[in-house]
């Protein structure tokens, strides 16, 4: 049956006999202007509310929500990760289960504290802490409104009126019970040494809060005047010299003031270079010889015989400071001196440097940081680096070393170097009074962490080796924080040093926040919070010794300035939220879902406060994803005037186009996205959309419950529930494991080839033209709600809103209204579409290639011989004798020709199967009413213009047969 609105052969109009389609459904979307009113009616309605309280037969199923800074409006990260979380969750509520999804929001931490220190300027510095506090409250809460409101009009389903922030006493009170039962695990521990440590915000970083990138340094290559006698010389390296040096490579010349040993490596060999041309004598790793003498030109230097390290140390080497003449210091073995660059000895700051710390506490070498929290040395170091800034110095120190004739080489290096993720500058290593967490080399936590690793499920399976990995080769965590913003540490300290910091006094200020919030820790004394005049417990004294029993005057006690690093606190969620604000959750959850950058993040830092003193890891699975870049591959940003605003993205595509672009991207690589991207999802969903509408427009005189009919074996209805079956599984596999791109493919081209260019096309005459209640048209109409029922909920969880409009069109069907939920969203999937029979299938499987090239021959027609519509054309099937086909071919016949679309079928015999197509405009007649060329048009008196079928059904309408 064509479409064309040209009048008939035989000039009769017919069109009022026909059964086109019919429905309210519209096929331009306008989400913008829909998608508000479908949220107004879910909120009105209480949607998420009542799925809570739907029967839930598989139990409850729990994806904790990892929490977002409230910090500034939503971007595409926000979007994908939580659009993701949304699909996993409604996906999980339609299989059966209980799916509750509570946000939550990250309201401490320092790119808060820093908004609310722009905002204030320099006047914050006059403010008490209190005041600072209560302003960065009010910014955060304004951004958990934003991004609450922005969220919700991305169509996510969770409790918006009870989310979980980090401010909430409640939440803050759980996090001192992990640090509580850390510290009773003897987890937890004060010490001064290097830390990372960002100069522009002045405090202590963890590994997490760390950006690596490239960097521009001066490298140098230093000479350390050896101090010998002819007994301590080496023999190997001949007779000993007037003088000699120790050569040191170093990128950071900054550090050199805060120099206390030289590091060899015992197993290396070394050697003394003498030149040619002066006196000058250069010891280095023999190894490295070469690559130094390269340095030296035109200077020409002959290497001795080498001594090994080991050996070498037994002469006890020491040498001069080059900054700090007459001060002598020793050379020193540590096995981590590599011979990859450098010269093989290792310059060795035991304050500015974690393997140089670990080394000087060996040794018993001074922990020297001249570095005050700005990044401007103090007044001990040398008089002619006074007031310069570290990154000043570097320049400074190599002109210095070059006057006194220490510098033996320098140049420009580039290399890959930590920046604090919050401002984007350098930081540095800086020795300073720190909280760790016991969580590197053979410790209980680590080890239990380990374990936990190998009894998660991560998806891709690659972040178990990514987070394994960090984990092998992680420090102990730094947990404090030099900043207002935060969850105090409860460390309480006497008037003669010593620390109150025990499992007990912990638990004691986590019942005070329970009541009063983190805020009244610097509002109450001590003695307030400790409730107590004198307080009896261990102590840690200021050596770091643990005293078992110390008794402590609360009123002469002063509280900690220190706050927890905020990856402590959302780490702590597994216990606050779980089992704290929301204790309907339950531990542990079933999934964790975010970026990839969090296996160093909140996963880890989760994984490792739950390995402390439990005995299950807080997740059993772990979902990443990754990161947006454009559709270059380049990472987005305003310099480059790539970048997308959710708002606007929203306001040109709607929702649920941006719900299909995540779907439709693999997610576990680096995710693209434009404009033109867009754009192109956008067609991809009025594809769906027209499907939808298509096959609501023809069920609008069809009620389940009367005219459902089963169709015949052979017909394409049958090919078509073999295809929906198939779809059912395939969709329902691709939920399951989290491929939702694989589902976007499925149902995309299920609706764009299956439906729309073959079964479509297929049914469109016996739809239109045969009477209402034949069986034939009752069959594809079956088969039709059968698709429409199922595609509805395979899309529900990606296109919410277009899938509870097409719902609510649904309803409005004959007989639906009563009998279905009030939301696609509150019904529970249906069971899988029976599988069709193979002995039924198989035929099609023969036939579908064939009707391809049939196709093909079609548009040939059409290209070479004008051949506009496919009604004036004839399919001649060749039976391929003796195929056992050959005597159910008069059932296949006619539903060839509907899917090809053509007017007419006759077979022939041949040695093969084949579709023959022939343009037959000069040989039939044109039905008036289905536009069919068929040899039967005029065999009916009465109605001359019509093929005999058609005849029949105009004679039984006009006796009022339906």
């Amino acid at each position: 049956m064509s479409n064309t609105t040209e009048a008939t052969p035989s000039g009769n109009d017919y069109r009022h006999t026909l059964n086109l389609p019919k429905t309210t459904f519209d096929m331009k979307a306008n989400l913008t202007q829909r998608e508000p009113k479908m949220l107004a009616h879910w909120n009105e309605h209480k949607l998420y509310e009542r799925l809570r309280h739907e029967p839930h037969p598989k139990g409850r199923w729990v994806l904790h929500d990892g929490p977002p800074y409230a910090n500034g409006d939503i971007h595409l990260g926000h979007l994908i990760n939580k659009v993701l979380k949304d699909i996993v969750i409604k996906y999980r509520t339609m299989q059966g289960y209980d799916a509750p999804f509570v946000l939550g929001w990250d309201c401490h931490g320092l790119p808060i504290e820093s908004a609310v220190q722009k905002d204030l300027g320099p006047k914050m510095r006059h403010l008490p802490i209190s005041e600072v506090r209560h302003k960065c409250r009010d910014y955060a809460q304004k951004y958990v409104k934003l991004q609450s409101e922005s969220f919700q009009r991305l169509g996510v389903f969770g409790d918006f009126e009870h989310p979980y922030l980090t401010i909430d006493p409640l939440y803050e009170a759980g996090i001192l019970d992990v640090l509580a039962n850390l510290r009773q695990r003897d987890l937890v521990y004060r010490q001064r040494k290097p830390v990372h440590w960002c100069t522009s915000d002045q405090t202590a970083l963890a590994e997490a809060e760390l950006e690596y990138a490239d960097r521009k340094d001066l490298s140098v290559y230093v000479k350390f005047a050896l101090r010998f006698t002819a007994d301590t010389w080496p023999k190997a390296w001949g007779a000993a010299p007037a003088s000699a040096h120790l050569v040191i490579w170093t990128t950071t010349p900054w550090t050199l003031p805060a120099n206390r040993a030289v590091a060899i490596n015992p197993q290396h060999n070394y050697v003394c270079l003498r030149s040619s041309t002066n006196r000058d004598v250069l010891v280095v790793a023999a190894e490295r010889a070469g690559h130094i003498a390269t340095l030296t030109e035109p200077a020409q230097y002959a290497p001795s015989d080498p001594i090994s390290g080991a050996a070498w140390l037994e002469h006890k080497p020491q040498y001069e400071h080059p900054l700090d003449p007459g001060r002598i210091q020793p050379v020193v073995a540590a096995d981590y001196v590599t011979l990859d660059d450098g010269t093989g000895l290792v310059h060795t700051a035991p304050g500015h440097g974690t393997e140089d710390w670990q080394t000087g506490r060996r040794y018993g070498l001074d922990v020297y940081c001249p570095v005050l929290p700005d990044g401007r040395y103090d007044d001990s170091v040398p008089m002619f680096l006074h007031g310069q800034t570290i990154w000043q110095a570097n320049a400074v120190v190599a002109e210095h070393l070059k006057e006194k004739g220490l510098l033996l080489f320098s140049q420009e290096f580039n290399h890959s170097y930590p920046h604090c993720w919050r401002c984007r500058k350098p930081v540095i290593f800086r020795a300073t009074e720190q909280w760790f967490v016991r969580a590197s080399g053979q410790s209980s936590l680590l080890q239990n962490a380990r374990k936990f690793v190998d009894s998660v499920e991560w998806i891709p399976a690659w972040g178990k080796n990514r987070i394994s990995g960090m984990l092998d080769t992680r420090p102990d965590w730094c947990i404090s924080r030099q900043r207002t913003w935060g969850v105090p540490i409860p460390a309480f300290f006497d008037t003669e040093g010593n620390i109150l910091f025990s499992t007990k006094s912990i638990r004691q200020v986590a019942e005070f926040v329970r009541r009063h919030g983190a805020d009244a820790w610097y509002t109450h004394t001590p003695q307030a919070i400790l409730s107590a005049e004198t307080w009896e417990d261990q102590a840690i004294t200021p050596d770091g010794e643990v005293l078992p029993h110390h008794r402590f005057n609360t009123q002469d006690l002063r509280k900690g300035g220190d706050i927890l690093d905020v990856w402590f606190e959302s780490g702590a969620s597994h216990h606050a939220v779980l089992e704290g604000t929301h204790p309907q959750l339950g531990y542990p959850a079933n999934m964790y879902l975010e970026g990839s950058d969090q296996h160093r993040g909140w996963f880890q830092a989760s994984l490792l406060e739950a390995a402390g003193y439990r005995q299950e890891p807080p997740f059993k699975q772990v979902l990443t994803h990754g990161f947006v870049v454009d559709g270059q591959g380049r990472k987005m940003s305003k310099s480059l005037g790539n970048d997308i605003k959710v708002s606007d993205a929203l306001r040109d595509f709607g929702a649920d186009v941006l719900r299909l672009w995540v779907s439709s991207i693999d997610y576990q690589h680096d995710i693209p996205c434009s404009k033109d991207l867009l754009t192109r999802l956008g067609e991809s969903y009025r594809k769906i959309r027209n499907t939808i509408r298509y096959l609501l427009g023809n069920l609008y005189d069809f009620d389940p419950a009367q005219h459902a009919c089963a169709p015949e074996p052979h017909s394409v209805d049958t090919w078509m529930l073999g295809e929906l079956s198939d779809l059912y599984a395939g969709v329902h596999d691709a939920y399951d494991r989290y491929e939702f791109h694989r589902v976007f493919r499925l149902l995309h081209d299920f609706c764009n080839v299956n439906v729309s260019a073959i079964y479509a096309k297929a049914i469109k005459d016996r739809l239109y033209c045969e009477l209402p209640n034949a069986p034939r048209r009752r069959a594809s109409q079956t088969v039709c709600h059968a698709i429409l029922s199922q595609l509805v909920q395979l899309i529900a969880p990606i296109l919410a809103f277009t899938a509870d409009e097409t719902w609510q069109a649904m309803r409005q069907l004959p007989g639906q209204a009563t009998t279905t939920a009030a939301s696609i969203h509150e019904q529970p999937f249906l069971p899988a579409p029976p599988a069709i029979a193979e002995e039924l299938r198989a035929p099609w499987q023969l036939f579908m290639p064939l009707i391809d090239g049939a196709l093909k021959q079609l548009d040939t027609l059409k290209r070479s011989d004008g051949l506009g519509n496919p009604l004036d054309a004839e399919v001649v099937v060749v039976i391929a004798k003796g195929h056992p086909l050959s005597e159910q071919m008069k059932f296949y016949g006619p539903e060839i020709e509907d899917v090809l679309g053509v007017g007419y079928h006759r077979f022939e015999h041949g040695d093969l199967w084949a579709l023959q197509i022939h343009d037959v405009r000069n040989k039939y007649a044109s039905c008036a009413r289905s536009w069919k060329r068929r040899p039967d048009v005029g065999s009916d008196r009465q109605y001359p213009d019509l093929s005999a079928r058609d005849a029949a059904v105009m004679r039984q309408l006009g006796a009022g047969q339906p």
